[in-house]
C-alpha cells in the first residue's frame, strides 16, 4: 500500500496533498491561457492602430516608456510611433561623427569633499596621539600612568603631563574649597564613593585632577624592575625594633587608598612574579595599618581573588568603601561571595559600601582576518554554548535583593555594576531590574521581559505567548513561567532561568537541574584564557590548606608565611616561563596581552549543529530587518 493513496474496491482515494497540486497545475494553465489571448489581442490592435497612423498605445499614461516621436517605425512592434521624413541609417550617423571633428576636450574639475565635522577631526588627532598602542612602556604623551596619578616621570618637560599652561583659577568656589583641608577632604570622601564620580570630577580640570590626588595614596602593584611596588612604607613595622624612627620612613595611610599597577618608563608590564610579589606585600601592608583603612579602591589587579579579600576585608573594623574594578580573577560570578565578605563579622551599624565592577572581556583584536576569533561576549572571553544574557539575569535574581537587603546600590546609573551591565550583552537593564522587584507582575511578562532578545518577540508578551507566532518552540511557553528548584544554589527560580532540555531530563530521568547562574558560575571558574588556569592553580598552592582542609580565609598571618613556605615565588617564575614558550614558540601569541579565542566550529555558526554560539555585545544594537533576520531554529538554539 502507497503511503501517498489508499485502493480499496478498485477506487483510487488521492490525499489532501495531491488534490492541491491537481488544482494548482489546472489554476496555472487557466492563468497562462488567459494571458496568451490578452497579448494577442494586444499586438492585434498595435498592427491596426499603427496601420492607420494612430498612437499606440491610445492613453499615453500607460506606456512604459516616454514617448520618441523622432524615432523610425522598427519591424517590431510596441510602444512606437511614426516618424515623418526619410528614415536615417546608423551607417550615415556614424559618417557624420566621422567628418565632424576630434571631440572638444574635457575639462575635469576638481569638486572640493565636504568639510569634516569636529567629531571626525576630534577622532582623527586622538588617533594618531594613539600610535604605537598598546604601549609597552611610558611614553611622554601618556598622561596618567595609574587612576588620578598624573605621568610625573616626565615631569622635566614644560607643562607635563598637560600640553596647556596652567590658568589661574579665580572662581570663588574653588579658592574658598582649596583655602579649607577639610572640605575638600569630605568632598573627596564623597567622589569616591563611586569610581564613576571620581574620575568625572577629576576629568573637569587640571585644578580637580591635583585636588584629588592630595588627598589619596597611590599604591604600586608594579615596581620598579628591582626595587617592587610601592606602598607608602605600611609594609614596614610600627613597633618594636625593627620599626622606623624617621618619619619620612613610617608608613601612613589616607582617607583613600587606590591599588593598581603602575606603568613604568622600561621594563613593560610587571612579571607574573612580580605580581605576586607584590600582594604579597600588600598583605602585609593590610595587616599591619589594617585600623586605619577607610575607603580601598582595587584597580586591576592580576592575582587578587576573593580568597585574598576574605583574609583581609573582616579585619579592617573602620573599612567603610570597597571598591574592585576590572580585575581579571573577579568575574561577575564572584559578586555574591564579595557580599558575603563585607558582612562578615560586622554589626547592622558597621556596613561596608561595595562598588564592584566585574571582569569585563573586550575581545581580542582582529588576526591576519581571521573572522572566526572575534567575539565581544563581554561576560566571557570564549563562547561557552550558553545564553549569556539569560545567565547573567539568573545571577542578578539573587545578587540584587542580597544587595538591597545588605544596602549596597548595585542599581543606580553611576555604579560600578550598573555600568557593567549596561556595557555588556544584556537588552533592557533598568526595565528588568525593576521587573526583578515587581511583584504585581505575572510570570508571563517577567518571562518574555527576560527573553526580550529573542527578536520573534522583542519582550511583548502577547507575542511570547503565541505558540503559533513563535517558530520552533514545541515544548510551548509554559514551562517557562513555572518555579523551580534549583539543585546546586536551592533557590527556586522561573523556569526562563534553566534550559528547557535539562528541565526535561529532569521531568523524565529525575536528573539534577541547574539554572543557567550556576552554570555561568562554573564556566567562569574554569576559563583557561590568559593563564587563568594556572593562576587559580597558584592560588590554591598558597591559600588552601590541602585535602579536606579547605581555604584559608580567616588566618591571614599564616597565609603570610604560607607564600615562603609554599614556595608561591617559583611557581611564578615558572609561570613567567611558561610565557615566554609560548611566545617563541608556533603562533608566537603572547597569552596574556594579545590571547585569541577558541576558533568557533562552523556548525556554531550555523543553525544548530551540536554546538552554539553564545549572543554578543554587538548583537543588541542591532536594528532587526528581514536582512539580517535568524532562522527560528538559530534565535532559539539555546533554549533546545
Amino acid at each position: 500500500m502507497s503511503h501517498n493513496s489508499s485502493r480499496s474496491g478498485g477506487v483510487s482515494f488521492l490525499t489532501t496533498n495531491q488534490l492541491d497540486k491537481i488544482r494548482n497545475r489546472q489554476c496555472n494553465r487557466e492563468v497562462k491561457a488567459e494571458a496568451a489571448a490578452r497579448n494577442k489581442a494586444h499586438l492585434a490592435a498595435g498592427h491596426e492602430a499603427l496601420a492607420a497612423g494612430l498612437l499606440w498605445p491610445p492613453d499615453p499614461s500607460r506606456q512604459d516608456t516616454p514617448s520618441t516621436t523622432d524615432l523610425p517605425i522598427s519591424n517590431g512592434l510596441g510602444p512606437w510611433v511614426p516618424k515623418k521624413g526619410p528614415v536615417e541609417d546608423w551607417a550615415d550617423v556614424a559618417t557624420k561623427l566621422r567628418k565632424s571633428g576630434h571631440v572638444p576636450d574635457t575639462t575635469w574639475v576638481n569638486i572640493p569633499p565636504k568639510p569634516k565635522t569636529e567629531a571626525e577631526v576630534l577622532k582623527e588627532k586622538i588617533d594618531m596621539k594613539l600610535d604605537g598602542w598598546p604601549w609597552k612602556d611610558c611614553p611622554a604623551k601618556l598622561i596618567t600612568v595609574a587612576p588620578f596619578l598624573p605621568n610625573f616621570y616626565h615631569s622635566c618637560t614644560i607643562n607635563a603631563p598637560f600640553k596647556l599652561e596652567k590658568a589661574t583659577q579665580t572662581t570663588p568656589f574653588w579658592t574658598k574649597l582649596m583655602a579649607n583641608n577639610d572640605l575638600a577632604r569630605i568632598m573627596v570622601d564623597l567622589l569616591f564613593q563611586n569610581h564613576s564620580t571620581a574620575w568625572k570630577f577629576g576629568a573637569t580640570c587640571r585644578v580637580a585632577t591635583f585636588l584629588i590626588g592630595n588627598y589619596i595614596n597611590h599604591w604600586d602593584m608594579t615596581g620598579t624592575i628591582h626595587g617592587g611596588g610601592w606602598f607608602n612604607n605600611c609594609e614596614r613595622p610600627r613597633f618594636g625594633p625593627d620599626a622606623p624612627t624617621d618619619p619620612d620612613n613610617q608608613g601612613s595611610v589616607a582617607s583613600v587608598v587606590v591599588v593598581s599597577p603602575f606603568r613604568r618608563m622600561e621594563g613593560g608590564p610587571p612579571s607574573y612574579y612580580e605580581q605576586t610579589r607584590n600582594l604579597f606585600t600588600s598583605m602585609i601592608s593590610f595587616r599591619t595599618f589594617k585600623e586605619f583603612f577607610q575607603n580601598i579602591q582595587f584597580h586591576r589587579v592580576g592575582f587578587l581573588s576573593a580568597h585574598h579579600l576574605a583574609l583581609i576585608i573582616p579585619h579592617m573594623r573602620n573599612l567603610k568603601v570597597l571598591g574592585i574594578y576590572q580585575c581579571p580573577l573577579l568575574p561577575i560570578s564572584e559578586t555574591l561571595r564579595l557580599l558575603k565578605i563585607i558582612q562578615t563579622d560586622r554589626p547592622l551599624k558597621n556596613q561596608v559600601s561595595l562598588d564592584f565592577y566585574p571582569m569585563y572581556h573586550q575581545g581580542p583584536k582582529l588576526r591576519n582576518g581571521d573572522a572566526f576569533r572575534v567575539g565581544d561576549y563581554g561576560v566571557t572571553w570564549d563562547n561557552w554554548d550558553h545564553d549569556t544574557i539569560k545567565a547573567v539575569w539568573a545571577l542578578c535574581y539573587r545578587i540584587l535583593p542580597q544587595a538591597r537587603k545588605q544596602d549596597v546600590d548595585f542599581e543606580s546609573p553611576h555604579t560600578g555594576f550598573r555600568q557593567y551591565m549596561d556595557r555588556g550583552p544584556c537588552h533592557k537593564v533598568p526595565e528588568i531590574i525593576d521587573a526583578i522587584f515587581d511583584e504585581k507582575m505575572t510570570t508571563e511578562s517577567f518571562a518574555a521581559l527576560i527573553d526580550c532578545h529573542n527578536p520573534e518577540h522583542m519582550g511583548r508578551v502577547e507575542l511570547f505567548t503565541d505558540n503559533k507566532f513563535i517558530g520552533c518552540r514545541p515544548e510551548g511557553y509554559g514551562t517557562y513561567t513555572l518555579t523551580y528548584l534549583c539543585s546546586r544554589c536551592r533557590v527556586y527560580m522561573p523556569g526562563i532561568f534553566f534550559k528547557y532540555q535539562d528541565i526535561f531530563n529532569w521531568k523524565t530521568f529525575q536528573a539534577s537541574l541547574q539554572c543557567l547562574g550556576c552554570k555561568l558560575i562554573q564556566h567562569l571558574r574554569s576559563e583557561r584564557d590568559h593563564y587563568k588556569g594556572r593562576k587559580r592553580h597558584i592560588i590554591h598552592k598558597w591559600l588552601h590548606n590541602g585535602g579536606d582542609g579547605g581555604w584559608n580565609d580567616t588566618d591571614i598571618d599564616r597565609a603570610i608565611l604560607d607564600y615562603e613556605a609554599n614556595d608561591i615565588a617559583a611557581s611564578a617564575i615558572r609561570l613567567d616561563n611558561r610565557r615566554m614558550r609560548d611566545m617563541t614558540c608556533g603562533d608566537r601569541i603572547d597569552k596574556e596581552y594579545d590571547e585569541v579565542q577558541e576558533k568557533i566550529d562552523l556548525n556554531s555558526l550555523g543553525k544548530l549543529g551540536y554546538r552554539r554560539q553564545s549572543p554578543m555585545v554587538h548583537e543588541k544594537n542591532i536594528v532587526w530587518s528581514k536582512w539580517n533576520w535568524f532562522p527560528a531554529e538559530r534565535a532559539r538554539a539555546h533554549g533546545m
